[in-house]
């Protein structure tokens, strides 16, 4: 199956849930970042206005990526 942002990639990530300044800023980063290495994801947070993105993998692992305080 393909994804929503390229036909023939896999996603990297099960699920994405970004918490950020704006619902559409949040939206948008949470479709994107599907596709994104861990080290990608821990650069964006703390920029864009990204609080907090939560991560699930295929295997169904849980992990949290804080902004600094």
């Amino acid at each position: 199956h393909g994804h929503i942002l390229h036909g023939h990639a896999k996603p990297r990530w099960s699920t994405v849930s970004v918490e950020a300044a704006t619902a559409t800023m949040a939206d948008g980063f949470s479709t994107a970042l599907t596709m994104a290495s861990l080290e990608d994801i821990h650069a964006a947070v703390g920029t864009f206005g990204i609080r907090r993105i939560t991560l699930v993998s295929h295997q169904g692992d849980v992990s949290t990526v804080e902004a600094p305080a």
